[in-house]
């Protein structure tokens, strides 16, 4: 349950804060982790849920500067 709501919070506070900064990938991942996380709380650790979403933030924030280049 608590990786759920720190989920759903993560998700809030980093579009009030900068909106374009998760893509719309990375917050379908946040939202289906989340409802996995509350259904089923003995499918995945919280921190493995908690190491999936930051491997997704990275790898959506590094990748893109990688593929365009110098």
């Amino acid at each position: 349950m608590e990786t759920a709501i720190a989920l759903i919070a993560f998700f809030i506070i980093s579009t009030l804060v900068m909106p374009n900064l998760l893509s719309k990938e990375i917050i379908i991942l946040l939202i289906i982790l989340g409802v996995v996380a509350f259904v089923r709380p003995e499918a995945l650790k919280r921190e493995e849920v908690f190491a999936l979403v930051a491997f997704g933030i990275l790898f959506s924030l590094i990748i893109p500067d990688l593929m365009k280049g110098k």
